[in-house]
């Protein structure tokens, strides 16, 4: 018989340095980081296992492991021999770092949240970095860093080093031969077992019921990208409601024009609230409220996430059910939105929120609205303002500016729109309104604390209308962007939870002329009901358009309301009445509750629902026709901006080519206006497509001044709707960008443009004067040598509280 020490030095023998530098420092290593991720996913989850879901919940973990085990010796053998072995061992180093990357966000990202990663999530904070940054610095603890950069570190040096280590002390000791080729149909057992291994870690779980949550983290990060892709190559041809022509006609006696005030309260769910649970006295400013107000008893977000939510509630429209905010992109939104309907009809309108402006780009997404005034926290005063998380500061912050614009607005009718954010995660709120104990969960009372802070506001908000004349002329329209969840489910945060705690919100109307009783509306709302209530309530009758929601005041039966999660592909539900049906997208079971019975949710009685197969289509159709009307929507707008027809210019180029690619035919700017340093400007360049633009080239774009740093004013090429590798021979193409003039900039600014490549660097410029860096000097900005007002220090002024609702409030 063969000995173990035998058999052990034959093993031995078998691989060589880089082998066993793969296996030793990348392999193992990369096992023992998956297995324990996963058992710490699944004890946190703390769901009874029994041995089958056991099996179930590391077996797509293992057998994908051993997919990468497999993979990567194939690799090595297949190059033995060859210099190619080296560039073989550096790629599977690359893509064990990837691996260990993502099952390291994953894991906190569930840890977090409670609910998988997914491609769209990953590209979306990738792509919008600088916005999200705030979000992801606040959520990643320490620990999780640290392991980030310890497995980059390590898995690019470890191996390399047990390689060296190998050939250095165990191969001479072993009498180990020179590493030769291994036979061919070696190569294929590997490679065999890696693809048949992989397809195993696909397959479904037997006994786990969340198969997203069974499944290897990186797998289901590849699974999610690639049903994008197949999304992305949908067809379009379906048809959509359109909005866009949309007008308002006063319908009546006529009379005054009143004003309308719609105040978004940040993830505030109804269970939270006073109106819904009068055990609970967090609100009681708003159960005031409710004594003389139309109240809905069952009112739903559309989509759990605020830019989604705004889109629903102020435009009466659907939001794209995808993760990325398009309708934040130049003219993102297929219609009318209500700011824009009432500007036609003679209305100011002003947006203002406590949170920073770059997020999401809400900029953009009001403008697209139709707003007049956007002041988000950078356009105030932040002393002595609380900081209640890592997107900005306390909501009463809004009250003076906004008091201040109502001062400017006269005599004319006007829409105005809070957007609170008190409530959001991390739940940080201020004690200017005491600190009370609502529930013994820490994290639970600190968000219960930060509702009870909004309802403060709202009174504020009031008080300060009343006091300037305003209040009985005024319609106040109070409701939740979406709720908020802390585990009951499983999941936590919003975004991706669709049951009450997630969805279901509160709906306030107060009309002090209308409604000097309470009333209760008990049919199911939501969101996209707000735009057709305002328009009814202030006396306009909406013509030329149809949109998905109704009046609440006429309402008079029950309809099929339907929500979707902002992650992709997540879930979605539709309710009519109090039956409530959950559709998971086949990563786990669908669900049916009777709300009127079990109004938490507790108890699935989807083995009773005849009606599953009909519902879950219905759900399936509405999200296809949802998303068609903005794909039809981009393609329309892109025939904007790409034609195949020379466009007529009023200051034509002549022979200013790119890298003998791209033309450029003309600037568009205003050429006899000063722009003032710190203001906004557009520039919009004319380019014709000579040839196909190679891979990989990308257009730059800089901007300089006396005074100032370079700036970088990259963007996606036609607001990202046509990219540059899309570009094809004979298009002419007007690509428009925005940017902020630098406040420090003087006498004028230069916009530099080119073409760069990562590898051939800038392209080369003809026709136009250049610098010694390969820029084209595109546009010369003359500046307004007026320097722009600084911004106000004075402490900011508060409307005034009653003493026995509120304790006095401090002066910044």
């Amino acid at each position: 018989m063969v000995s173990v020490k035998a058999k052990l030095l034959a093993l031995l023998r078998r691989g060589g340095p880089l082998e066993w530098g793969f296996v030793c420092g990348l392999a193992v290593p990369l096992i023992v980081l998956d297995i324990v991720l996963r058992a710490i996913r699944v004890v946190e989850r703390g769901a009874q296992m029994e041995a089958l879901r056991w099996i179930d919940v590391f077996k797509s973990d293992a057998f994908f492991l051993m997919a990468f085990v497999a993979f990567g010796l194939a690799a090595l053998y297949a190059t033995r021999g060859s210099r190619l072995r080296y560039v073989a061992f550096a790629g599977t180093q690359m893509l064990a770092v990837t691996i260990a990357l993502t099952e390291v966000v994953s894991f906190n990202f569930f840890m977090r949240t409670g609910s998988t990663l997914d491609f769209q999530l990953i590209f979306f904070t990738l792509s919008q970095l600088m916005m999200t940054y705030d979000v992801v610095a606040s959520e990643v603890p320490t620990y999780i860093w640290g392991m980030m950069v310890a497995s980059g570190v390590l898995g690019l040096v470890v191996p390399w080093a047990f390689a060296a280590g190998w050939a250095r002390w165990v191969r001479p000791r072993i009498n180990a031969p020179p590493t030769q080729r291994l036979p061919r149909y070696g190569v294929a057992k590997w490679a065999v077992i890696a693809v048949l291994a992989c397809v195993v870690a696909l397959q479904r779980p037997l006994a786990e019921q969340n198969t997203a949550f069974a499944r290897n983290a990186t797998l289901t990060v590849c699974v999610s990208a690639v049903w994008s892709v197949r999304e992305l190559l949908a067809e379009t041809n379906m048809a959509v409601t359109d909005t866009t022509k949309a007008v308002l006609v006063p319908h009546g006696l006529g009379g005054k024009k009143r004003n309308v005030v719609v105040i978004l309260l940040e993830s505030t769910r109804a269970r939270s609230v006073t109106l819904h649970d009068p055990k609970l006295k967090t609100t009681p400013h708003l159960l005031e409220l409710a004594k003389t107000s139309l109240v809905a008893d069952r009112a739903y977000a559309v989509v759990p996430h605020t830019s989604k939510a705004l889109v629903a509630t102020l435009c009466g429209i659907e939001p794209r059910l995808h993760v990325p905010i398009t309708e934040a992109t130049a003219d993102g939104i297929p219609g009318k939105c209500l700011a824009q309907l009432l500007t036609e009809v003679g209305y100011r309108t002003a947006f203002f929120q406590s949170a920073t402006q770059r997020f999401e780009n809400r900029q953009q997404l009001t403008d697209n609205m139709g707003y007049d005034t956007f002041t988000p926290l950078e356009k105030m005063s932040k002393t002595g303002w609380a900081k209640v998380n890592y997107f900005g500061n306390e909501d009463d912050i809004m009250l003076k500016p906004s008091g201040k614009w109502l001062d400017e607005v006269g005599d004319k009718p006007f829409m105005m729109t809070y957007l609170t954010l008190t409530p959001h995660h991390n739940y940080l709120a201020p004690k200017r309104y005491g600190r009370h104990k609502f529930d013994e969960d820490d994290e639970l009372n600190r968000y219960l604390n930060s509702v009870h802070y909004v309802d403060a506001f709202v009174h504020n908000v009031i008080e300060m209308f009343k006091d300037k004349g305003l209040y009985e002329d005024t319609i106040f329209v109070v409701l939740g962007d979406h709720g908020e969840g802390f585990g009951e489910h499983g999941r936590r945060q919003h975004d991706n939870v669709i049951w009450e705690e997630g969805i279901r919100v509160p709906l306030l109307i107060h009309d002090p002329q209308r409604f000097k009783e309470g009333k209760r509306v008990s049919f199911g709302v939501n969101q996209l009901d707000v735009l057709p209530t305002v328009a009814d309530l202030l006396g306009f009758e909406i013509r030329d358009a149809t949109f998905p929601g109704a009046s609440i005041v006429t309402l008079d039966r029950e309809r099929t309301l339907r929500s979707h999660c902002w992650y992709e592909r997540r879930c979605m539900a539709s309710m009519r009445g109090h039956e409530k049906f959950i559709y998971h997208f086949d990563e786990r079971p669908d669900e049916y509750f009777d709300l009127a019975k079990d109004p938490l949710e507790e108890n699935s009685l989807i083995g009773e629902f005849k009606q599953s197969e009909e519902r879950r289509s219905d759900l399936i159709a509405w999200r296809g026709k949802v998303n068609a009307r903005y794909r039809q929507h981009a393609e329309g707008q892109l025939k904007k901006y790409v034609t195949d027809e020379h466009p007529v210019l009023e200051h034509p180029l002549e022979g200013v080519e790119f890298g003998n690619f791209v033309r450029l035919l003309g600037v568009e700017y205003p050429r006899g206006e000063e722009f003032k340093p710190g203001s906004n400007a557009s520039v919009t360049f004319v380019f014709e497509v000579l040839r196909k633009p190679p891979l990989e080239w990308k257009l730059f774009l800089h901007g300089e001044s006396k005074g100032t740093k370079l700036k970088n004013l990259d963007h996606p090429t036609v607001d990202g709707l046509y990219p540059l590798e899309d570009w094809e021979p004979g298009d002419f193409i007007r690509d428009n960008v925005r940017f902020k003039i630098p406040a420090g900039a003087r006498d004028e600014y230069t916009l530099w443009l080119g073409f760069y490549h990562p590898k051939d660097g800038r392209a080369e410029v003809t026709g136009i004067e250049t610098d010694n860096d390969r820029r084209a000097r595109a546009a010369t900005l003359k500046l307004s040598r007026k320097s722009p007002p600084k911004p106000s220090l004075k402490p900011l002024q508060r409307a005034p509280i009653p003493p026995k609702l509120a304790p006095k409030l401090p002066t910044p």
